[in-house]
């Protein structure tokens, strides 16, 4: 494809525009300020490549309508040729009517298209000559250079790299390939090669037919079987039904014998039970007898006990009077012992005041001065944190500074570099006037370099010079730089830098005064907290020690009588009072001891003890009496006893005779027996009921099998129909199979020929860039590059390159495809819109000369914001975007 001419109208901001007098090979680079057209240019022609329709009311086409005027519709015309074919294709987007395309042709002979017919027939043309992945990748809008470029689809290129390899590949084999492949997906699965779900169904359905067979050979072969189930079913039913009166007359008799039984065991039970009464009656006579003895010696033992306690306690009376009179005098003695110990006390606890207020008067000179150093330093630190706020000068600032100086003196090198310069020689002395200058030019040079526009004269000669264009960039950096710099020394209150670097001097010297006297600050507090100290302070200041002015200073236990004694002898009098409250503590410890001995083991505890028990075998006595009189005498429990005796005789006497009497039959035996009776009845039932039941199942048995034969013809005939067919589709799974693993391996095969050929060009265009012996990987899949590697041993991937790298490799990449293709006889057109933003002069330099060789066999467009960029491009067609631009007319 080439494009000759393009010209664009009412277009987003773009009202009329028009790019003509297109070489068919070059590079042509259109520069401009950002928002001024540029990209617009190509989503202008992007959009006419694509071929939509005039009235499309896509959302991305409607956007590009002028705003404000419906009236003005999008109007795009580009004069191109497409292999042998030149024409101009002209489309209006608009809808309805006011749309239109109208597609003329270089050859006389060919008609001009409009409408539906223009656009089918453009549409045909790009499908026969235009690889819409080759123009993809070699079609780069703003922000779209990366490395990202998917090769291996562009059938374009693998043509190319296939021929150059010798495999003889088109790029009609991966088609081949993905066609084999979706044939062979209607017989497997993709990754385990399983069959697909037609092939399991017939599997299934065969199974089902050699089951109906099965079962339907089964059933024939059993016909005999159930023939004989049935006559031994008509047996048994015979015999259980002639068994079922005699079974009958046998349980009928066991129960008549097990009522009998159970009539003898119930009158045996009820005589043992009487027995059992008359028993536990004469055990009741003799235990009442046992306990009247019992009660009777109880009654003498509390007699007893209650007369020797008796005789004991007036003794022990005696003793508890004169125990009491001793535990008086020790509790006379505690007291006077336990006043002494609180005046000790009270006279320590005033020492320990007095020491106390002696510590805080020490505490309080400390702080005094320690918080009048702080003080010191803080008055210090507020001076020097003043004058760094009136000199906001630092180190940053101060570098930010530098970095600004040297951007202008970049600048103008640049402006230097890009300017003409115009030289005076002369054979003889002459004179000539530069801007009003007077100078004398001899056979030596003299030289101006026309930053600006300058006059000279010569004799009669005037000459006025004027710069280019081509400079107005750089002048332009050196302008916004100077106003830059010039706004900073303003901001910094300075004339030059040197006053700048000054200032950062006297910031640096103050930053380090105050930082030593905050470190001295610190090394007064030593860790402490300033506020806790001041409070502290305060607080010992208010609380001064001001009690005790009336107090009297005679008196031990007030604090005053200690007031002038030093720490020393606070500390020695403290020591002997606490020695006299020990001594009182331990005089009160011996007299409480004796008391408790008194309380525990005296003749008090032993007198509560024995009237304790006194009252206790009063107590005793007088339930033993009242227990003996509620009993009956004992003669008459004698009686009692007597009468039981002979009850439990008649009663023994009555239950041996029916025990004797063997002729009565066994109830359990009986019972036994009924049970028995009772299941060869049910058994003999069931075995009836079973016999009727296999009768039932053998007769209808017999009637499924009618028809079982023709059942088993028609199930063999359905599974030869069914395996016939299985066997034509497992051959064209083979088939298919056999067929994508051949073409896959040649297509894989005819890829790692043609993969030598793109690195080999990747890597010529790579050494230009980045140095002799740079290699690179590519994805022998995709064909995307993955990794650089330099000369110097350094190899990185693509992804942790820097943004300028990979910026460069993203343009080596698309360069080289746009080489190969061209090579191939399929030249397209290279678009790369705002490039180089990150690379560095001399990496500018390198793609500038990959653009010149690129250029030699392609067309090559560069939209760019910075035409400096692109100041070493040996022959290329430079062109502003606002010159592009055709003002409107009346």
């Amino acid at each position: 494809m080439k494009l000759h001419r393009l010209e664009i109208k009412n277009f987003k901001s773009v009202d009329h525009l028009l790019l003509d007098d297109l070489d068919t090979t070059g590079v042509v680079v259109v520069s401009g300020p950002n928002e001024h057209g540029k990209s617009t240019v190509m989503e202008a022609f992007g959009l006419l490549l694509a071929a939509e329709k005039w009235n499309s009311r896509k959302q991305y086409i409607t956007a590009f309508h002028p705003d404000g005027d419906a009236s003005r519709h999008p109007w795009i015309t580009a004069e191109m040729t497409f292999g042998d074919t030149r024409f101009t294709v002209t489309e209006e987007f608009a809808a309805g009517s006011a749309g239109s395309m109208t597609l003329e042709f270089a050859d006389p002979s060919e008609p001009t298209l409009t409408g539906d017919r223009a656009l089918s027939r453009f549409r045909d043309l790009k499908r026969d000559h235009i690889d819409d992945n080759l123009l993809a990748a070699l079609f780069v809008g703003q922000g779209e250079l990366t490395n990202d470029v998917q090769a291996a689809s562009i059938s374009t290129l693998t043509t190319v790299l296939s021929n150059a390899g010798g495999a003889e590949m088109t790029g009609a084999d991966q088609s081949l390939v993905d066609a084999a492949e979706k044939e062979m997906l209607k017989y497997v699965t993709a990754k385990k090669r399983e069959d697909t779900k037609e092939l399991k169904t017939l599997a299934a359905a065969i199974a089902d037919a050699e089951a109906t067979i099965t079962t339907c050979r089964a059933k024939v072969a059993d016909f005999e079987a159930t023939r004989q189930a049935l006559d031994a079913a008509g047996l048994a039913i015979d015999k259980a039904a002639g068994r079922a009166d005699e079974l009958e007359a046998k349980r009928v008799e066991a129960k008549k014998r097990h009522t009998a039984a159970v009539e003898r065991r119930d009158k045996l039970a009820a005589a043992k039970e009487k027995v059992t009464l008359a028993e536990e009656a004469v055990t009741r006579a003799g235990k009442d007898i046992a306990d009247h003895r019992a009660r009777t010696a109880e009654v003498e033992q509390a007699r007893e006990e209650l007369t020797a306690l008796d005789a004991i306690l007036p003794g022990l009376r005696d003793k508890a009077v004169a125990e009491q009179r001793q535990r008086e005098e020790l509790a006379a003695q505690e007291k006077k012992a336990t006043a002494d110990k609180q005046r000790q006390r009270a006279i320590v606890a005033a020492i320990t005041e007095a020491a106390a207020r002696e510590a805080r008067t020490r505490r309080r000179a400390e702080l005094h001065g320690v918080i009048t150093r702080l003080d010191e330093q803080l008055t210090m630190i507020g001076t020097l944190t003043k004058s760094l706020e009136a000199n906001p000068v630092t180190g940053e600032v101060e570098r930010r500074g530098l970095l600004l100086k040297t951007e202008v003196d970049k600048a103008r090198y640049l402006v230097d570099a890009v300017s003409p310069r115009i030289d005076f020689t002369a054979a003889t002395p002459t004179t000539v006037s530069i801007d009003g200058e007077e100078i004398t030019v001899d056979r030596d040079a003299v030289s101006r370099t026309v930053t600006d526009t300058i006059t000279a004269v010569i004799g009669d000669v005037t000459a006025t010079v004027v710069p280019g264009h081509s400079d107005d960039g750089a002048r332009d950096r050196l302008r916004r730089a100077e106003e830059e710099l010039r706004e900073f020394l303003d901001s910094c209150g300075a004339g030059d830098i040197d006053e700048v670097t000054q200032k950062a001097a006297s910031h640096r010297a103050t930053a380090q005064e105050l930082a030593r006297a905050e470190q001295q600050f610190a090394t007064i507090l030593a860790g402490r907290d300033e506020a806790a100290l001041r409070r502290e302070y305060d607080h010992l200041t208010d609380t001064a020690d001001d009690t005790g002015k009336d107090s009297p200073r005679d008196d031990p236990e007030c604090p005053d009588f200690y007031r002038g004694m030093d720490s020393d002898e606070l500390a020695d009098r403290q020591r002997r009072a606490g020695e006299k409250l020990d001594e009182a503590e331990d005089t009160i410890e011996t007299i409480r001891r004796e008391l408790e001995r008194l309380r525990s083991d005296g003749q008090a505890m032993e007198l509560t003890t024995k009237e304790a028990e006194h009252v206790a075998a009063v107590n005793t006595l007088a339930r033993a009496d009242k227990a003996l009189a509620a009993l009956a005498s004992r003669e008459e429990l004698d009686d009692r006893l007597t009468d039981a005796q002979a009850v439990l005789a008649k009663a023994t006497a009555a239950f041996g005779q029916l025990a004797d009497d063997g002729s009565r039959p066994d109830a359990e035996a009986a019972g036994k027996q009924l049970t028995q009776a009772t299941a060869a009845v049910a058994a003999n039932a069931q075995a009836l009921s079973r016999a009727e039941k296999d009768r039932a199942r053998a007769l209808g048995a017999l009637e499924s099998l009618d028809g079982t034969t023709e059942k088993l013809d028609r199930a063999v005939q359905a599974k030869r129909a069914l395996e016939i067919e299985q066997a034509g589709i497992m051959r064209r799974r083979d088939a298919a199979c056999l067929l994508f693993d051949t073409l896959n391996a040649h297509f894989s095969a005819a890829r790692a020929s043609y993969l030598k050929p793109y690195t080999t060009a990747l890597e010529t265009l790579a050494a230009t860039v980045f140095g002799r012996g740079t290699t690179i990987t590519v994805d022998p899949e995709t064909l995307a590059i993955d990794k650089r590697s330099l000369s110097s041993g350094q190899s990185l991937d693509v992804g942790v390159l820097s943004g300028g790298a990979k910026e460069q490799l993203a343009l080596i990449n698309r360069f080289a495809i746009a080489e190969l293709v061209g090579r191939g006889g399929t030249a397209m057109p290279v678009f790369i819109d705002d490039a180089l933003g990150f690379s560095d002069q001399q990496r500018t330099q390198a793609v500038n000369g990959l653009l010149d060789a690129v250029g030699e066999t392609t067309q090559v467009f560069v939209f760019t914001c910075e035409a400096s960029r692109y100041m070493y491009l040996t022959d290329a067609d430079v062109r502003h975007i606002d010159e592009m631009k055709i003002p409107a007319t009346d």
